[in-house]
């Protein structure tokens, strides 16, 4: 149900608990800026039809910090949300099919930029004519440079904490700032659609088994490529081998029970740990404090 807060322009939808949990989240920042969060869990694989109509022509950025969807457009051009990556589309009209994995948190941030913010900030040439381009047109789509990532991290946890307006409204400008500057450099070099598909598919299966001991030649055969080809798609899309990225899914999906109150003993189970110590060890290594600091209880005797 939404739940607003109208004296910030602020409103709150959760996912239906038979469909999942989490929410959606929206804040009109100022006029012609408004800040988008999604942070949700589903219970299985979700296709849904979704129509953007926007009043005049805007740029939409989107960036995944957790967790990955795709979209197809009506055109059947295909875009991927992947963790650590970022999307920037002008458009007037958008419409397609939009498809969320099952079991999986998924955190998305996304900021609309229109009239008068485009007029004040002269981005007019970043956008179509209206009434011409019915369609998205993409202007960038790639890895984040870290940079971005880190602005688009903190912009998302003010979200969640409901910080005053004024520190998110300047925190979104500074978003919105080092992506265009991303755009202006173009220095995350493109991925490849078979990459990106071998990749998307990559992480598919190993989300699927986390709490197993993977080995490399078995996921390559596994999607019927070869371990190089794994390799290079993971590392173009990720920027990380493939045994580094099964240990950050491994980690980011432990965090979430984690927080859901989770015992650190089950938990390490289930991202593939027999020991405790091991999993604690690992999980401190990469999110620099222990498991109990974010809310899972000790070992159960």
């Amino acid at each position: 149900m939404p739940s607003p807060h109208a004296a910030t322009g602020r409103s709150r939808h959760s996912i239906d608990a038979d469909l999942g949990e989490g929410h959606h989240e929206q804040m009109m920042l100022a006029p012609g800026l408004q800040l988008l969060h999604s942070h949700f869990r589903l219970h299985a694989p979700t296709h849904e039809v979704h129509e953007i109509h926007h009043p005049a022509p805007a740029l939409m950025m989107a960036w995944t910090l957790q967790g990955h969807a795709r979209t197809r457009d009506v055109d059947g051009e295909r875009f991927e949300f992947l963790p650590g990556h970022g999307t920037v589309a002008s458009f007037t009209r958008a419409q397609g099919e939009r498809e969320v994995p099952g079991g999986q948190w998924v955190r998305q941030l996304r900021l609309v930029v229109s009239e008068p913010v485009v007029i004040a900030y002269g981005l007019q040439s970043l956008l179509p004519v209206q009434g011409v381009h019915a369609r998205p047109r993409t202007l960038y789509r790639g890895r984040n440079a870290e940079g971005v990532q880190q602005q688009a991290c903190r912009v998302a946890q003010l979200q969640a904490q409901q910080a005053d307006p004024l520190d998110l409204h300047v925190a979104a400008l500074q978003l919105l700032g080092l992506q265009l500057r991303q755009l202006d450099v173009r220095a995350v070099p493109s991925v490849s659609p078979l990459d990106e598909s071998l990749a998307w598919r990559a992480q598919e299966l190993l989300c699927a088994h986390l709490d197993r001991a993977v080995e490399l030649p078995w996921l390559a055969s596994t999607l019927g490529a070869t371990p190089a080809s794994v390799q290079r798609a993971l590392r173009a899309v990720h920027g990380c081998s493939a045994h580094q990225f099964l240990q950050r899914l491994r980690m980011e999906q432990a965090l979430a029970l984690l927080q859901e109150g989770v015992p650190v003993s089950l938990v390490g189970y289930r991202v593939g740990y027999a020991h405790v110590s091991s999993f604690s060890a690992a999980f401190s290594r990469f999110h620099g404090r222990p498991p109990t600091a974010y809310g899972g209880r000790r070992a159960l005797p």
